[in-house]
């Protein structure tokens, strides 16, 4: 749960993906970066379009806990 301006909304997992240019500025690298994480799966997403890519924070999570680093 969390708070909405004033209304409580439940998260869902919609709430929870985040676009590549969302990761790219908390991770401070560039989108391609992001891109490339992704295509070589060192960055677990999923691809929603063509050329679409949406990651779960809990993924996003993993990957700095572990520096990126596929275990």
């Amino acid at each position: 749960w969390y708070t909405d301006g004033m209304e409580v909304r439940h998260m869902t997992e919609q709430d929870d993906l985040l676009t590549t240019e969302e990761v790219a500025t908390e991770l401070r690298v560039s989108r391609e970066t992001v891109r490339h994480w992704l295509r070589t799966g060192v960055l677990p997403g999923r691809h929603v379009g063509p050329r679409t890519w949406r990651v779960k924070r809990a993924d996003l999570v993993r990957f700095l806990e572990t520096d990126g680093v596929r275990s």
